[in-house]
Order: structure tokens, then sequence, then C-alpha cells
């Protein structure tokens, strides 16, 4: 593929550019580009965005350095994507580092815009989940915020999110929802095979956690909550599948032992393949995020493409989607128990579930967004 060509250093990033350029000529002419940074490989975010690409005659290309960028133009009619910012600095050894990142990353990004490329930044959250510097994240997000033609937001409460630490200039907010999942993964399994399939008895609630194992997803307080929740109602017949690939062996034997005694939880500490994905979910009753803090979260439109409701903090987008019944929401008024509890004789309304997916569309909000790059193309 081109784009393994490039990561493996047999294409250069202009032949890839060449290719796409030229298999998305037209009749008319070439198209306009989108190029997007950084390519999320493991996570089908920017092939559901740009899913609608070639209906608006643009060219999509990966970007994995900004130097290519600020080398060229394209009468005007070029974008400059930028998703999540946290590559830029992981891994600086000091304080030398970091200032020189930062100050390479502002250059080459303002030498993009000379260009004549317009920029957009889609903001996924307010700063990195493994932040090693605070300060010097802000700062990224600060030079990102002063250059951007329009900061893309998956929540219409990001900016007030954003406020503790950068203010995102309101007259270039433009909100379009997280695309949903519904239709992407293969959904061809019953509930009820699903089941069997994971050997989970008939009318035992499921619990589903699922995505990369890490700290800050709170996975070692689900644990617990649950084993407080069993030893004190012991009629309930429940199970709590743990699903996902470990990013810190040590944490994953942490949670081991917290799980240690309890056989209703089940940990799979591996990377599913996306035909496999469907059996958790078709299995699960319900999906827990279990994390402190929740800005926008992709897992939730996952969940609600395999009509799975979803237990998670009332904040951020799962708030403002779930704002008709927050019921599974918990907060410091309602904690996670409870929430748990709740939807073992719950039957969430299904209608409220469809509507998510139906306004989430990942053609529809795909659409949408070549409307905005087309607005800041045409100047308008």
């Amino acid at each position: 593929m081109r784009v393994s060509d490039l990561n493996t250093g047999l294409s250069s990033w202009f032949e890839l550019m060449a290719d796409a350029v030229l298999s998305g000529a037209t009749e008319i002419g070439l198209p306009k580009l989108l190029m997007y940074y950084p390519d999320a490989k493991f996570n089908p975010f920017q092939q559901l965005l740009y899913s609608q690409a070639s209906e608006y005659n643009f060219a999509t290309i990966p970007v994995n350095s900004f130097d290519e960028v600020s080398r060229f133009s394209w009468g005007g009619e070029s974008v400059l994507h930028i998703h999540w910012l946290a590559g830029i600095l992981r891994g600086a050894k000091n304080d030398f580092e970091l200032e020189s990142r930062i100050e390479n990353f502002e250059k080459k990004l303002e030498g993009c815009c000379e260009k004549g490329h317009r920029l957009v930044w889609t903001m996924h959250n307010v700063l990195p989940h493994d932040i090693q510097n605070e300060e010097a994240e802000i700062r990224l997000r600060k030079i990102v915020c002063r250059l951007a033609d329009f900061i893309h937001i998956l929540a219409r409460g990001s900016s007030s999110a954003a406020s503790v630490h950068y203010e995102l200039p309101e007259h270039k907010l433009r909100y379009l929802p997280h695309p949903s999942y519904q239709n992407w993964y293969p959904d061809l399994v019953s509930a009820s095979n699903a089941r069997a399939e994971l050997g989970i008895l008939p009318g035992e609630t499921v619990y589903l956690f699922f995505g990369s194992i890490q700290r800050y997803k709170g996975v070692s307080g689900l644990i617990q909550t649950y084993k407080e929740m069993t030893d004190e109602f012991t009629s309930n017949k429940t199970k709590l599948l743990i699903v996902g690939k470990p990013v810190d062996k040590e944490y994953l034997n942490e949670l081991y032992e917290l799980a240690q005694g309890n056989p209703a939880i089940e940990i799979y500490p591996t990377a599913v393949s996306d035909s496999l994905l469907q059996y958790y979910f078709k299995a699960a009753d319900v999906l827990v995020a279990p994390y402190e803090h929740l800005l926008n979260s992709g897992i939730a439109l996952l969940a609600t493409g395999f009509g799975v409701p979803i237990i998670a903090p009332n904040t951020g987008a799962v708030a403002e989607m779930f704002s008709k019944d927050p019921s599974l929401l918990y907060d410091y008024k309602k904690p996670l128990k409870e929430c748990m509890l709740a939807a073992i004789d719950q039957n969430y309304k299904r209608s409220i579930l469809d509507n998510i997916n139906k306004e989430a569309k990942y053609d529809k909000v795909s659409s949408g967004f070549f409307d905005l790059l087309e607005e800041i193309i045409s100047g308008e």
C-alpha cells in the first residue's frame, strides 16, 4: 500500500502525494489536497471523517513530517489537518529538547501557512492523557489555536473544558460530532451466539470494558467497584469482561491481582480484530467507561453503533449525547456503583441509541466536515 511504502521508506512523501493527486484527477483538473497528521493507523476515526473526500474532489494524504508540506503550495486549495498533538513532544529528554521541538513545530507550521495551506485542528482532548510536561503541551496548543483557520470540536463544551489551560478562539470553533462506527465494523453475529461463544450463561448481565488498558481509564477502580457490588448483592447474576491490549504490563498484573478470587471477572489482554469485535459488543448488556474525566470518547459511538448503552462520567460529549436519558451517567451525586446496579434491570430505550447513531452517521459527519473545508478554501 502507498502509506506502508512511505512508512518503510520505499516511497518518498512527494511520490505518495503525486500518486494520490493523479488518482484523484478528473477531466476538470487536479483535486484539492487534504493532508493529515498524524496517521492514526489503528483508529478508524480518520477513515470515517474522510469517507466523503472523493465526493468533494479531495485527495487525502498522511503526513509524517511538516517539512514536506512547508516546501510547496497548491494554489490555495489545500488543507493541513492536525489531529493528536501528543507525539510532538513525546520522548523529549530535557527542557532544552522540549524548547527546541516547540520552536521547530511553530516554525514549520508557520511555513505551511505561508505556502497557502489552510490549517485545521480537530481537538480530540484538552491535553494528552500521558502528559510529561503540562506547560509545554499548553504552549503547543496555543500555537495551533493562533495559526488555525478553524478548530473542529467534538463536544460543544470543549471551550469551557479547555479554558482552565488555554483559550479556544470562539470565532474559529466549528462543531461536528464524533462519527458513529455503526456499519463500519462487521455486525453479523446474534447476541445469543456471541454470548454462547464467550461462555456467558442465560440471564447474566454483562458489563464490558473495551479498549487499550491504561491507568487513566480507571480499570482498577472499575474492578474494585464491581467486587463491592457483587459482595453486597450476591443474588445478581453478572459478569465483567475487560477486553483490550495492555499498555503497561505492571498495571495488567495489578488488575489480575485485584480480580483474583472473583471468577465473574474475565480479562482478555489482547488487541481484538475487526471481525471479532462484534462478539464482545453483541454479548454485552452495557459498556462501562470508568474514566475520571471524559471530553470526547469514540468508545461511546462504538457502543451505540452496536446498540449497547454506556455507563460513563456525566461530562463532555457523552453528557451531550445522552442528555435525553442520563440515567447511566455517573457523577458525585450518583456514583459508578449505583449506575452499574441500575443497568441490571433497566431496558435502555433503543430509540435514544438510534437517534445518536442517526445524528452521528459517518457519511453525514464527513459531508459536514468537507463543507467546512470548502468554506475556508473559498474564503467565505
